[in-house]
């Protein structure tokens, strides 16, 4: 497509800077006789008569001349104009692209749409109408004027329909909706919990953004993105203190093994159901939904998904409970949160059991009805989660989500075999602080004092509840859970995940697929070499293509094989290419690599490595002064340079893909009744280095470079974006995925196996998913630590490892 796009570029330049050779190289049809031609073939024959007894509007169109009256008309019509001096030119060579431009107003489309001669724009327009031959050649005959209506007619059709509708080419969407005219609107859907406990129904206030069509009876399908950031965020991260417990933490310390059974932790089964009747708005007539003043230039993300506003589809956003301009508390991924996003679809869907109004106290009623029902939903991060809970409940009208980067068990986001374990660069992170950091009715004071200390209460109780010290899997994350809803899923799901991510890591998307197989639902998996961020579109892969189809067959019913897309699309790390697999988890084989014979030791002491544990409270951002001592702590840990790590290299002959969740064997003792045992599978390179994507400094992203200037096409009177692909740097090695887990957790997450000091155990640590091939000549690491600065807390104790070679293994899934 690039490549056509070019050429047509070329052509397009070519009528618009060398008009005078076009003259003397094209034959066939003038502008006057393309002038009258088109003017019969508009439908405006029975006006011809009118624009005849009309003076000429140009110059060189003598009274005489049979297309005085086409000439006249088209101009007067805004389709066809002059060379700019008030000359028409109309002995001039008609070109295909004369002819195009006419039939793209015509059909009612605007300036901005469809671009000027030679620009991009005008380039991918035309190339995704069909229309990308040679536009600067000339029109040999009416045969071809007319090819070129019957391509442009159903356009026409579309936009001029007595209920306007998408244009679908290719089972695609196109960009036939001016940007300009969107219509924006915030609307305040009635949930039905009460989290603030002020016995109302908690509304939530929600963004609307529809093409203007919908204002003639267009009824749009809809993308929502529940996304708490949205409203703002409060100083939480930026607090020097925000996880000032990780140092010297003491961790839980069992004084007898447990034997804990699902009754203990099965929110489901021992939850308690919310107030039977709920103070609700007394609806007070039907009218329109207000314009929000202000909250557009105050929320982030509005700008999401215009792509997807020009094609057909209507953009709404909520940032939910508790943030700024809605009602209750910000729960961090609770049943309540789910259940008031889910009141969002449902309104969407035409719920008459869900209201919205116009504000929080008029009762002004809103429905939905410029709404066809069918809504997908999609984000990254926070937002991607939000998606997965919503499909959890099976709740009607939701017909897809595109999860990028969604949690799908907060336990394993926060949480891993028994310890804590944030985000890569943010040890100590939990449900509190973010709760705390997406509560942005905190902005607003006045409305934040009258609920402060109930709120204040509500997050000492999930701080207790989350239970951090210990790690162990409870109610709390029961709640949080997404997959326990799995037989409920009654979506399709595309799910989008960086290999790279250790902030949301790949386990998330891991278990959101399982889930998805279980139910029984159709899933697709894209996995590219990015970290915790998705660009809009990575050379290589038609990402914008590929959505387009899904949400034209899920949201409008289009028949173009959405679902026999590729199961699995997986962007190698060695070249940047993409292949394709039939499933996700169905290696072929498992390899076993032993750590040989004897015995090794490690201990957790931090202090036996550069990184220094007393800097911790520092003035500088936090990831600053974390990763500006990570980068080489993990040297160190990889090196086998002190005493905090054991290491143990393989050669690697051929190829090794790695595909799938390698897990790591560990026949060790410890000296301390408790402790953190972490282990990373690294890629050495040979000398001389090797290329690969890494994660930049000072962030949870890797490098991008720019393919192609502005080769993202938006249409709709949209600016084009940039084409990227992650950027590859030299390195002598890479990490390749990583594990933690607490020693007292070797038989489960939620049952505690008491360990004495001196005693070897069998110990089995999951690392998460991965895909990734170690080239031959290669030596593959399996680095065996303790404490992780970079994601487990920093324990007062001191735990000392000793570690059975002879019963140490990693099993690695391979391709």
């Amino acid at each position: 497509m690039k490549r056509i796009f070019s050429v047509f570029l070329s052509l397009a330049l070519a009528v618009s800077l060398f008009p005078a050779a076009l003259a003397e190289e094209s034959a066939g049809m003038d502008r006057g006789a393309l002038a009258q031609r088109l003017a019969e073939l508009c439908g405006y024959a029975d006006e011809l008569e009118g624009y005849a007894a009309q003076p000429s509007a140009f110059s060189d169109v003598a009274e005489e001349d049979e297309c005085r009256a086409a000439v006249n008309l088209l101009r007067d019509k805004g389709l066809m104009q002059g060379d700019g001096s008030g000359a028409f030119r109309p002995s001039v060579p008609a070109t295909r692209a004369d002819a195009v431009t006419v039939l793209l107003r015509w059909a009612g489309l605007t300036e901005a749409q469809i671009g000027a001669y030679g620009s991009y724009d005008s380039a991918c327009l035309m190339a995704s109408l069909g229309l990308s031959g040679d536009l600067a050649g000339g029109i040999k005959d009416e045969g071809e004027l007319t090819d070129l209506y019957e391509t442009v007619k159903p356009l026409y059709d579309a936009l001029h329909a007595e209920v306007p509708a998408p244009y679908f080419v290719d089972g695609a969407a196109l960009p036939i909706f001016p940007y300009d005219t969107v219509i924006r609107e915030v609307v305040y859907v009635e949930t039905d919990v009460d989290t603030d406990g002020d016995g109302k129904a908690d509304k939530v206030q929600v963004l609307v953004q529809r093409p203007a069509a919908t204002d003639r009876g267009m009824k749009a399908a809809s993308i929502f993105e529940a996304r708490p950031y949205s409203a703002g965020c409060t100083d939480a991260y930026d607090l020097d203190t925000w996880n000032a417990h990780i140092v010297d933490a003491r961790l839980t310390e069992a004084t007898a093994s447990t034997s804990t059974g699902k009754e203990d932790w099965d929110w489901h089964a021992s939850s308690e159901p919310g107030p039977a009747t709920l103070e609700v708005q007394t609806a007070g007539g039907a009218g329109a939904a207000g314009d929000g003043g202000d909250v557009w230039s105050n929320t982030e993300n509005v700008d999401a998904y215009d792509y997807w506003l020009v094609r057909g589809y209507a953009y709404v956003s909520c940032s939910g409970l508790g943030t700024l301009g809605s009602d209750g508390f910000e729960t961090c991924a609770s049943a309540d949160e789910t259940a008031a996003f889910a009141s969002v679809v449902r309104w969407l869907a035409g719920d008459e059991g869900v209201k919205a109004y116009s504000d929080k106290n008029s009762g002004v009623e809103v429905k939905a009805d410029w709404s066809n029902g069918n809504v997908a939903m999609s984000g990254q991060s926070y937002a991607g989660s939000t998606a997965f809970a919503v499909a959890s409940t099976g709740v009607e009208g939701l017909k897809t989500i595109v999860p990028r980067a969604g949690i799908a068990s907060w336990y394993d986001y926060y949480r891993s075999q028994g310890i804590a374990a944030g985000g890569l660069y943010y040890p100590g992170d939990d449900c509190n602080i973010l709760a705390d950091y997406c509560m942005s009715r905190q902005l607003d004071e006045t409305d934040y004092a009258s609920i402060q200390a109930d709120y204040e209460a509500y997050l000492e109780e999930m701080i207790a509840e989350q239970d951090a010290l210990s790690g162990d899997y409870n109610r709390f994350w029961d709640e949080r859970n997404y997959t326990n809803g799995a037989e409920n899923l009654k979506c399709s799901a595309l799910i989008i995940h960086g290999l790279n991510d250790f902030n949301v890591r790949p386990k998330q998307f891991d278990l959101m697929y399982d889930a998805f197989r279980t139910a029984k639902q159709e899933v697709k998996l894209l996995l590219h070499q990015g970290a915790h961020y998705t660009p809009e579109q990575i050379e290589g892969l038609d990402l914008n293509g590929i959505l387009g189809r899904w949400y034209a067959h899920y949201l409008y019913g289009v028949d173009n094989g959405a679902e026999r897309e590729a199961e699995v699309r997986v962007q190698s790390n060695t070249d940047l290419s993409w292949n394709i697999y039939d499933a996700w988890g169905d290696a072929v084989e498992s390899i076993v690599l032993s750590a040989g014979e004897g015995e090794s030791r490690f201990t957790s002491d931090l202090g036996v490595t550069s990184f220094d544990t007393s800097l911790a409270d520092v003035e500088e951002g936090w990831i600053e002064y974390c990763s500006d001592m990570d980068y080489t702590w993990e040297q160190e840990m990889i090196a086998g340079a002190t005493g905090a790590s054991a290491v143990y290299t393989f050669d690697i002959e051929k190829d090794m893909h790695i595909s799938g969740t390698p897990t790591v064997t560990v026949r060790a003792s410890a000296d301390r009744p408790t402790g953190i045992l972490s282990a990373m599978l690294v890629d050495l390179a040979p000398e001389g280095g090797m290329e690969a994507v890494m994660l930049e400094q000072y962030g949870e992203g890797v490098a991008t470079e720019t393919v192609e200037a502005n080769g993202l096409w938006y249409g709709g009177g949209l600016a084009a974006k940039d084409l990227t692909q992650f950027s590859m740097t030299s390195t002598d090695n890479k990490i390749v995925t990583r594990g933690w887990m607490d020693i007292q957790n070797r038989t489960s997450i939620y049952r505690v196996d008491m360990v004495e000091p001196g005693v070897f155990y069998t110990l089995t640590l999951e690392l998460q998913p991965m895909d990734y091939t170690v080239k031959a000549g290669h030596k593959l690491a399996l680095v065996l630590y303790s404490v992780d600065p970079e994601v487990t807390y920093w324990p007062e104790a001191v735990t000392n490892f000793t570690v059975d070679n002879t019963g140490t293994y990693v099993t690695i899934p391979v391709r």
